[in-house]
């Protein structure tokens, strides 16, 4: 449901004011949006909410219909992400994520190492402010270790090779991303 009112909201030029049909390869996502706002949870009701300002039906389409659903879907998986960072402050990865997530969405769970940056009272505010919940690798994701570390192997050797090529080490970290799933 997040995924909708994020694209409505950031289309809201296009949609605002006009009948919207959204494609969903998610049966029960209907269901959700029919919800009565009395019945629903804090967290959905505040998407309900955030929704009713658009007039759109949903209509189902299998994924194997829907071409770009599979690749949509990657950005809440195992999707990597890599930003250069000016400092590694508490301040300085917040305002970054603030960025991603305005680009990706905000995910439901944010799971990072347990960096001190990610420990602070002013990442724990904007976790509160932007209501996702954070954990951290080693308590419940003891496999996401591994994964984070095989993807900063890939990131220590993809960039001296495409500046030594004169490439844009965008695309190669796009091909890699795309060879990981």
């Amino acid at each position: 449901m997040l995924i909708i009112v994020f694209g409505l909201e950031r289309f809201h030029q296009y949609a605002y004011g006009r009948h919207v049909t959204i494609e969903i390869d998610h049966k029960p996502l209907g269901s959700i949006t029919r919800k009565h706002l009395m019945n629903a949870p804090p967290r959905l009701m505040r998407i309900l909410l955030r929704k009713q300002k658009y007039d759109f039906t949903m209509k189902y389409v299998p994924g194997k219909d829907i071409p770009i659903a599979d690749g949509l879907s990657y950005y809440y998986s195992s999707y990597t992400i890599i930003r250069k960072l000016s400092s590694t402050t508490s301040g300085a990865i917040v305002s970054k994520l603030k960025l991603i997530f305005s680009e990706f969405g905000i995910p439901n769970i944010f799971i990072s190492d347990n960096a001190r940056q990610c420990d602070s009272a002013e990442f724990r505010k904007f976790e509160t402010e932007y209501d996702f919940k954070h954990e951290t690798s080693s308590s419940r994701y003891p496999q996401f270790n591994g994964k984070a570390e095989r993807y900063v192997g890939v990131v220590k050797k993809t960039l001296p090779k495409a500046y030594e090529a004169r490439e844009d080490p965008r695309h190669r970290f796009a091909l890699s991303s795309y060879d990981s799933h």
